[in-house]
């Protein structure tokens, strides 16, 4: 099994999305002119992707972050987790990318003021959020807190009902599987029952964020059909959020020219293995220079800024491919704060890597 990256100190990482996949998701009962569905947020120091859906902007992944102060612990009275700012970064990632959903991850405020910053600003945006309960890496149960604060959103809040026409979906955590959270795959599978259980009771849909090419654990020992865990997850998830990342997969693609073949290959696997759940790629990064600690298991001398432009073009220029397969996709990453040499704009959020870089919409 090819390598994976390691995880760096995040406060709150941005996806923006434009999707043509027919998922769950609430429309604004007024407004909604594009008719676009919705995705998750985040605060400043945060990725975001872009993808398009039916009724969405064009197929774009993207993840959305922003500079501010580089401590890399942050109370929930920053700045940067105000709603002021959640809004000024999702009209930006709006205005640069055509970003109609955002997707939330490695936040380290876990608290229901959060969400409903989050839920309040994609309103005001006409946007749409995927949230998350963010495990962590420190092994700790403050997940826990996450799951209350979603609990609380969606029954005592005073943005209960206005957050059921927001949030598209929830993950229950960011490659879970193969960060072994929660004790181990049998217990994290029996929470994630729990947890999609009484969100489905509110009307909101659940899954996980994870790679599936993990063979003998999340897909067969051979690469196909399921492993007992994948089937496991498959069971207690509504949709599959994917992370579908040639990038940390040098042996098979070891060069630009075999991402995109990788991708579809991956994309016609889960067709046949999960046709029942909605897919999204949620994360599918390529970095745009070595050095950065996003180390490829092999094959380095493939990860430049030509390789860079070269693959997330490859999506924009795809948009009928990702429109037959209703398949929508997320920029991992928006800027390169968190996440050095994977962002479409730069650490401070200015400069973007791929000049005019804007898909269109389908």
């Amino acid at each position: 099994m090819a390598g994976h990256r390691s995880h760096s100190s995040i406060d709150m990482i941005y996806s923006v999305y434009n999707s043509y996949a027919n998922h769950p998701s609430l429309n604004f009962p007024e407004d909604d002119d594009d008719n676009e569905k919705h995705g998750d947020a985040a605060s400043v120091h945060t990725v975001a992707s872009i993808s398009s859906a039916t009724g969405l902007t064009s197929p774009m992944t993207a993840e959305f972050g922003h500079a501010r102060r580089r401590s890399r612990s942050r109370e929930m009275s920053d700045s940067t987790n105000s709603y002021e700012s959640i809004s000024a970064d999702f009209a930006a990632m709006k205005k640069n990318f055509g970003a109609s959903m955002v997707r939330i991850y490695g936040q380290s405020c876990r608290t229901l003021s959060l969400y409903e910053s989050i839920v309040q600003a994609a309103a005001d945006n006409n946007m749409g959020v995927i949230l998350m309960v963010w495990f962590g890496f420190d092994g700790t149960d403050v997940w826990e807190t996450a799951q209350t604060s979603l609990y609380s959103l969606f029954t005592t809040s005073s943005l209960s009902t206005l957050a059921l026409y927001v949030v598209h979906s929830v993950d229950f955590g960011s490659e879970p599987i193969g960060d072994q959270v929660d004790g181990g795959s049998v217990q994290f599978t029996a929470g994630l029952k729990a947890f999609r259980d009484r969100m489905n009771g509110y009307g909101v849909k659940v899954g996980i964020s994870e790679d599936w090419d993990r063979e003998g654990i999340m897909s067969g020992s051979d690469g196909t059909g399921l492993g007992s865990v994948g089937q496991g997850i498959a069971d207690n998830s509504d949709y599959v959020h994917a992370h579908i990342m040639p990038y940390y997969h040098g042996s098979e693609a070891p060069d630009i020219s075999d991402a995109w073949p990788y991708i579809t290959k991956q994309m016609a696997w889960f067709a046949d293995t999960l046709p029942g759940l909605p897919l999204i790629i949620t994360e599918s990064p390529w970095a745009w220079e070595q050095g950065t600690g996003h180390d490829r298991d092999s094959n380095e001398d493939a990860v430049s800024l030509s390789s860079f432009t070269t693959y997330w073009n490859t999506f924009a220029k795809n948009c009928a491919t990702f429109k037959k397969a209703k398949v929508g996709w997320f920029i991992h990453t928006y800027t390169d704060y968190f996440e050095p040499g994977f962002g479409l704009l730069d650490a401070s959020g200015d400069q973007p890597r791929i000049l005019g870089y804007y898909p269109a919409k389908c």
